[in-house]
């Protein structure tokens, strides 16, 4: 089955489950936790088990055929009932993603000059966008992440 959206940092199906009330399930969730991918899977969900950081998008989906793109990357070190590590990557997420919009990937330079090695991921939905061209864009995060 080809898909039309994409699901990024998909967990156990809880968005899966919102869209099937509304009659939507072509959808292709991507988790990289085995027991979380089992458990999706158990529900009928589709579950690609891999690293959302480590495909690339065209590998996954067509872009002629993608019509969302949906993503709740984590957010534990932004967040203020996370360690708040994060919120000291803004100013080079923010940097990255100029980077990104003009076609350059500066993922590998910046992963080690994270303070929270979590951080980088909060490039994924956008990374992905850029790839896949989706009609539409879902993307849940925590306020402090608002500026990227």
């Amino acid at each position: 089955m080809t898909h039309s959206i994409i699901n990024l940092f998909a967990g156990p199906g809880g968005r899966e489950e919102g869209l099937k009330m509304v009659g939507v399930s072509d959808v292709l969730g991507i988790e990289n936790d085995r027991t979380t991918c089992d458990t999706a899977e158990a529900a009928g969900h589709a579950r690609l088990c891999a690293d959302v950081a480590a495909l690339n998008p065209l590998d996954v989906a067509d872009y002629n055929t993608i019509q969302g793109n949906s993503a709740s990357p984590i957010c534990r070190g932004f967040s203020i009932m996370g360690n708040r590590r994060g919120r000291l990557d803004s100013a080079l997420l923010i940097k990255a993603v100029g980077e990104l919009a003009v076609g350059r990937d500066p993922r590998a330079d910046l992963k080690s000059q994270m303070h929270d090695s979590r951080s980088i991921l909060s490039l994924e939905p956008l990374r992905w966008a850029i790839d896949l061209y989706p009609d539409w864009l879902a993307w849940e995060q925590v306020p402090a992440v608002l500026p990227l």
